[in-house]
């Protein structure tokens, strides 16, 4: 009977956990479940599960990807701008962010593959280059110009949901398919559990561990867009205070239904703690540092989770 609680509490602690905040936060700020803070909640948690979920295909190969918060931001100044200071049209601006994301991507995945660069090396040197890029690029926001649509999008509803959330589930859902229904997904977790196992298998790899990182950095990308819409302009440091809240969601998720496995549901759990906390915060008028003193804690225990729950040869 102990071995089951333990168990339960092993892959359903998380879940516990959110109910629990949410109950928290509703008895000491009874604002807390009103539709407009819940709409509210879901919208900030759109850019984050964009992230998070671009990473946990990383992770689940057993890489890192710390450019993801510079990647957004990146993709918020490339949009944004084009749209400010060239005068190009939102589809087109939003394709040249995705684009930038796409290819920061592609060279984080060459570095990692075929230069044999560490993952956290790579991925930090590549940050550095992005950041001496937007100094060049524009150290002012950009915030004129811009499509009304894209400003409306942040804020837009579709339905009983926000448009952001609706989006980011939209994009998550299909990164769900690809990894729990898919030839690509069964290679990924076979390249995550042995890459050399998985070579003999005849899985290319390298492939498939470019094609993540891709993945990875044009969802962050895609993060960016949304943020910069909901921030209406692109700012030079929009995104990068959210790395540290995407590994912490990551590795949350990796501590939710499955035993130390990275997956994207579990994930969507983690955002959702985090964007639960953060609110609940801000209504109690707590302040503002603790979002990152509260941050490392669930990253630090989030982290312990997973390495304890992860099964062991």
């Amino acid at each position: 009977m102990v071995n089951q609680i333990r168990t339960a509490l092993s892959r359903f602690g998380t879940v516990i956990a959110l109910v629990l905040l949410v109950a928290y936060f509703q008895v000491n700020a009874s604002s807390f479940l009103t539709s407009g803070n819940i709409a509210a909640v879901l919208s900030q948690a759109a850019v984050l599960v964009l992230l998070a979920g671009g990473l946990t295909l990383v992770l689940v190969l057993g890489q890192f990807d710390l450019s993801v918060g510079w990647v957004a931001t990146l993709a918020g100044m490339v949009c944004t701008g084009l749209m400010s200071e060239h005068g190009v049209s939102l589809a087109l601006a939003i394709a040249a962010a995705l684009g930038s994301g796409a290819l920061v991507g592609l060279v984080n995945g060459l570095l990692v593959t075929r230069l044999q660069v560490n993952a956290l090396l790579a991925t930090l040197a590549t940050s550095s280059i992005i950041q001496g890029l937007l100094v060049w690029y524009s150290i002012t926001p950009f915030s004129t110009g811009l499509s009304p649509k894209f400003l409306d999008f942040g804020f837009k509803a579709w339905g009983p949901l926000p448009a952001p959330a609706l989006a980011a589930g939209v994009v998550t859902f299909v990164v769900w398919v690809i990894l729990q229904h898919t030839a690509a997904g069964r290679h990924m977790y076979a390249v995550g559990g042995s890459p050399e196992a998985a070579r003999v298998a005849g899985i290319d790899v390298k492939r498939i561990t470019v094609g993540a990182f891709v993945a990875c950095s044009t969802m962050a990308a895609a993060g960016g867009v949304v943020l910069a819409g909901q921030l209406g302009s692109g700012q030079p440091q929009g995104a990068v205070g959210l790395l540290l809240g995407t590994f912490a969601a990551a590795f949350l998720g990796s501590a939710t239904w499955r035993e130390g496995e990275f997956h994207i549901a579990g994930t969507v759990i983690g955002v959702l703690i985090l964007g639960v906390v953060f609110s609940g915060l801000g209504i109690m008028n707590t302040p503002a540092y603790l979002n990152n003193i509260v941050t490392g804690g669930i990253l630090i225990a989030a982290v312990g989770m997973a390495s304890l729950l992860r099964p062991r040869s």
